[in-house]
């Protein structure tokens, strides 16, 4: 079956189309270079020895208060859980979830993760980076959402979220991942009486798959500031 093509009309189509194009391009290379199939590069293996030098000193002095005093919050800290049953009502035409009600409430608990991680209200929607449909979720089965914050910048006040989606059947109670969606919230300046306060917490990982969790979403905040910052 051949894709239908298109015609660009005018100047702005045709710099979205060839801005599409080139993004098409780099989402090839990264996903020939993403953690889960490439070791990190070398910087980044040298950054991940310095953060897992810092968790074990932290593991051995009272971590809490140093947590407290630098204002960082250990990864598994930031996540939050969302456990749902998938009805009928929400199929597609092949008799599967619908893919935009998977999407709908991954944001949701994307949005509450950024929320409980920042500790107020004044979280603001950036971008959307990755989301991956790996296998179609069936009908009935029980949905658990996992929403963690696994890069965040004091210096762009930028939080990446990564949501990751698994569903298991009654009776087995198997758990296998159907999605993974990653996102980009900021917190917004609040005046508290001493001036405009934006700083945020920054992630701390302890283990090994927290450590490529945090390299991921470094990549992705490395990715998602200069666009951002250049439209600010």
């Amino acid at each position: 079956y051949k894709i239908p093509g298109y015609s660009l009309r005018n100047n702005i189509e045709i710099d979205d189309y060839y801005k599409g194009k080139i993004r098409a391009s780099e989402r090839k290379i990264q996903s020939k270079e993403s953690l889960s199939v490439a070791a990190p590069k070398t910087a980044e293996v040298e950054h991940i020895h310095q953060l897992y030098l810092k968790s074990k000193i932290m593991q051995q002095s009272q971590s809490s208060k140093l947590l407290l005093k630098n204002n960082e919050k250990y990864m598994s800290q930031t996540i939050v859980i969302s456990t749902e049953i998938m009805h009928p009502q929400n199929r597609n035409a092949h008799g599967k979830i619908f893919g935009g009600e998977i999407m709908r409430k991954a944001f949701e608990l994307g949005y509450i993760t950024a929320v409980s991680f920042l500790g107020e209200r004044n979280t603001q929607f950036v971008a959307v980076d990755d989301i991956n449909f790996l296998k179609p979720v069936n009908i009935g089965s029980i949905i658990m959402f996992n929403g963690m914050v696994t890069y965040s910048s004091p210096e762009t006040n930028l939080v990446i979220v990564e949501v990751t989606v698994e569903q298991s059947e009654p009776g087995t109670m198997i758990k296998e991942q159907t999605n993974t969606l990653t996102y980009v919230f900021k917190k917004i300046a609040t005046n508290n009486g001493n001036g405009n306060d934006t700083t945020i917490p920054t992630v701390v990982p302890m283990h090994y798959g927290e450590f490529i969790s945090y390299l991921e979403g470094q990549r992705t905040h490395e990715e998602i500031k200069n666009d951002y910052i250049n439209k600010k």
